[in-house]
C-alpha cells in the first residue's frame, strides 16, 4: 500500500472540518494519549490518569480552537 494516496485522502477530510471539529479532533487524540501514557508508562491507575488527560487534552482543543486550521 502506497502512503501518498493515503496522506492526500486524510488531507482532504482534514480540510473540510470546521475549527470546532478540528478541535474536538485534537482533544480525541490528546485525551486517548494522556490515557495511553499515564496508565501504560506511568503505571498510573485510570482514575489518577484521566484528570491529567482531560485538563492536558482541553488546554489543546482551546489552543486549536483558537487558532484555527492551518492553511497551506
Amino acid at each position: 500500500m502506497q502512503i501518498q494516496p493515503l496522506y492526500n485522502r486524510i488531507d482532504a477530510w482534514m480540510q473540510t472540518l470546521s475549527s470546532i471539529e478540528y478541535a474536538l479532533l485534537a482533544w480525541l487524540i490528546a485525551f486517548s494519549t494522556g490515557i495511553l501514557l499515564g496508565v501504560m508508562i506511568l503505571g498510573d491507575t485510570f482514575l489518577n490518569a484521566v484528570p491529567t488527560a482531560v485538563g492536558s487534552a482541553t488546554g489543546l482543543a482551546v489552543v486549536f480552537y483558537l487558532t484555527g486550521m492551518p492553511e497551506e
